[in-house]
């Protein structure tokens, strides 16, 4: 199992004390289902059953699995289109951020700044030139000590334009009136935040098409195969570590967890700035137009899929998962080394250090957790709460067991 598969399981369990609503503070601690599974597919095993909250902008979990297929659809999206003759265009909007902003108003400043910009005529004449059909579009956020918050668009465009539109000097021209028409729209908005402010940091807008069959060349992004690699930038900015003093906010979260509490206020900054945002938003009718399933954030983030393999679990192990998330990844771990009678060997060495009274505790502790699953379907209207603690006893006895060192 990956190290950073592992690292974000880690980081939610460490976190449920930080996460400002009920959702996040809950995710994996229910199940759909009385019984919980073990699922491989692949080389990979994971539970199958658990319910996730599909916060994708507070949990690291659920970010990364979601973020994971939404780039699987962006990706195929762009394969179709490519397939029927049609060009994708990478467009990245940027404005200028400094120390001292607040994120909610850069957030503010770049929804508006966009709004005003798609109502103006010469935005019209843009995308007609090129033949503009629609596009899927992110907002990715990044932190630094020095320049504070640093909010910036990922579009990506499904396009025709002319055979002459790649000979450089059109396309050039284009690009140049996109960036102006975007620096005189942040202008009408907040003109200390237009692209080039001689005290502020900020590139203007960047435009990349995305070519055929050079996976190899695209080393600015996080996949190898360059039409994968340009859905991960759009729809997984989480995999994306800070570079050049800045973080992730999910490094923020990290560092929260760990006692800094200038990322701890940070994160709480974060968190309410970006509650009630969309992550991964398509033009309504592309993905129709493109033969794509359209489904919700929690319907993706919920749905299992076909399993190369399915393994039920007992009600001792599946009261285990719900009880102690933390030794999840644990389990994976055991089935990918040993297969499924590693995993359950390592459960049966976890419940071996409670009695059978402390097991029949937890047991009726599960149950009522799939009773409850039904209860938080709407997490972000909910106030923050903890989860319902599970007997202390058995979590510190399971803990332990989970932490010793394996017998030689």
């Amino acid at each position: 199992m990956d190290a950073s598969r592992i690292k974000r399981w880690v980081l939610r369990e460490r976190s449920r004390g930080l996460q400002p609503v009920k959702g996040a503070a809950c995710c994996g601690t229910y199940a759909l289902t009385g019984q919980l599974s073990l699922a491989r597919r692949g080389d990979r095993w994971a539970p199958s059953g658990l319910l996730h909250c599909g916060m994708v902008w507070l949990c690291p979990v659920c970010s990364a699995r979601l973020g994971q297929r939404r780039a699987e659809e962006v990706a195929e999206g762009i394969r179709r289109w490519q397939a029927s003759g049609g060009t994708v265009l990478l467009l990245t909007y940027t404005l200028a951020h400094g120390a001292d902003d607040g994120l909610a108003d850069l957030l503010e400043v770049t929804k508006l700044a966009r709004s005003r910009m798609r109502g103006r005529k010469d935005w019209n004449r843009l995308r007609s030139e090129v033949g503009w059909a629609g596009e899927v579009s992110n907002v990715e956020l990044t932190h630094g000590e020095w320049n504070g918050w640093h909010p910036h668009r990922h579009h990506l465009a499904f396009v025709r334009p002319p055979k002459s539109w790649f000979g450089g000097r059109e396309f050039i021209m284009w690009w140049r009136r996109l960036e102006d028409l975007w620096s005189a729209s942040v202008q009408s908005v907040s003109p200390a935040h237009r692209p080039g402010h001689a005290e502020r940091i900020g590139v203007g807008v960047r435009v990349d098409v995305v070519g055929q069959g050079q996976g190899d060349e695209a080393a600015g992004y996080l996949m190898k195969d360059l039409v994968h690699g340009a859905a991960m930038e759009v729809a997984r900015p989480d995999a994306k570590v800070g570079r050049a003093g800045r973080c992730s906010p999910f490094e923020l979260q990290e560092r929260a967890v760990d006692g800094d509490a200038r990322a701890r206020d940070r994160w709480h900054e974060y968190a309410t700035a970006t509650r009630g945002r969309h992550r991964v938003r398509w033009t309504v009718g592309m993905r129709e137009q493109l033969g794509l399933k359209v489904r919700t954030d929690e319907q993706l983030v919920n749905a299992e899929g076909e399993a190369d393999e399915l393994e039920d679990l007992s009600d001792d192990e599946t009261a285990l998962l719900l009880s102690v998330p933390e030794v999840t990844p644990l389990v994976c771990q055991a089935a990918e080394d040993g297969g499924i009678e590693g995993a359950h060997a390592f459960l049966a060495t976890l419940l071996a250090v409670l009695t059978s009274l402390e097991r029949a505790e937890l047991r009726v502790w599960a149950r009522d957790r799939v009773g409850l699953a039904g209860r938080w379907q709407k997490p972000h209207r909910q106030a923050a709460t903890r989860p319902v603690p599970v007997p202390i006893e058995q979590r510190r006895a399971v803990r332990a067991a989970a932490s010793a060192p394996p017998n030689p």
